[in-house]
């Protein structure tokens, strides 16, 4: 019979582990294959349904109570512990860098440049395999590597390869149709200072922007109009986004893509717009005077793209 100090260290390394290390340090290597194939599908599940990552959680407990039962009339076989726990660890670690590497990514938000769709704090789950069979439409939320930096960065297709874009007064012109906007009250959000040492709360005007079946929030103030030395509130206000700074290369935007363009409103007529070159998608962020994004770097590599962001898993916002 197994006695019940080994049973307590399975149970143990099911919980610290994970499912499937505990049956086979019982050596019962079939039921530890079952259960890391069960996890392991639950896991890939995550990349659509993001609450999934609580059942993987939940697993652990149900695995280690299973475990526990289910082994008080097992008969024991010797073989070693380190063995069994090396061979299990091996393949479980050797999934989750396939699945890291090859279907999804989490990250931590930074900052509130996404407010007031993603919160500071909030950890998020994008999939990688979002874009293999199609390309990206506007509204999606995706993870990309930025141009001037190796820094991943989150941001909002607002317009694709072919599209003409312009900004006036806030009010985006998409191929010279004006993006409906629409009041839905004001919003508090509360953001970091830039020197970390505490959180402040300011309040914006919170709108809904519409193009086809897509819909989503952003927020702006009248009282602040720079977003990386440039008015947040215009687009393109020159010919040309600023460049790069150090040793790292960006992709060149092709010239002519700059045009003039009629129409608007009196108190903001349109002035030009930037048409969005192949292969390329251009972004902002959803806290419109708070983000440094295509209006300040261009338009984005679809090469760059890592993922699509599919929803949050934990929010932890700042000042909660």
């Amino acid at each position: 019979m197994i006695d019940s100090r080994r049973r307590v260290a399975a149970v143990a390394l099911t919980l610290g582990l994970g499912p499937g290390v505990g049956h086979a340090v019982l050596c019962r290597d079939r039921a530890a294959f079952v259960w890391i194939a069960a996890t392991t599908a639950v896991t890939l599940g995550i990349a659509f349904v993001v609450q999934l990552v609580w059942v993987v959680l939940a697993l652990r407990a149900v695995c280690a109570a299973q475990l526990w039962f289910s082994s008080r009339a097992l008969e024991y076989r010797k073989r070693s512990w380190l063995l069994s726990i090396a061979a299990v660890v091996g393949i479980k670690v050797a999934l989750l860098v396939v699945i890291r590497l090859a279907w999804m990514e989490t990250y931590k938000l930074p900052s509130s440049s996404m407010a007031p769709t993603l919160d500071v704090g909030d950890h998020l789950v994008s999939f990688r395999g979002a874009y293999w069979f199609s390309e990206p439409k506007v509204g999606d939320v995706i993870v990309f590597k930025g141009v001037c930096t190796d820094h991943t960065f989150i941001k909002r297709v607002v317009a694709t390869a072919g599209d003409r874009i312009e900004i006036r007064c806030g009010l985006i012109y998409l191929n010279d149709k004006p993006i409906e906007q629409t009041a839905e009250g004001v919003v508090d959000v509360a953001e970091a200072d830039r020197l970390g040492a505490g959180v402040t709360w300011h309040s914006y005007q919170q709108l809904r922007e519409t193009h086809g079946d897509a819909s989503w929030q952003i927020i702006q103030s009248p009282n602040a109009t720079m977003v990386g030395g440039e008015d947040y509130s215009d687009f393109p206000t020159r010919e040309g986004f600023a460049p790069c700074t150090g040793n790292l290369p960006r992709d060149a935007v092709p010239a002519g893509l700059f045009s003039s363009s009629r129409g608007g409103s009196a108190k903001c007529p349109r002035k030009s717009q930037f048409q969005v070159p192949t292969g390329h998608v251009f972004v902002l962020g959803d806290n419109r005077e708070n983000s440094v994004d295509s209006r300040v770097r261009g338009p984005i590599p679809i090469g760059n793209i890592r993922g699509e962001v599919s929803g949050v898993w934990l929010s932890r916002p700042l000042g909660e």
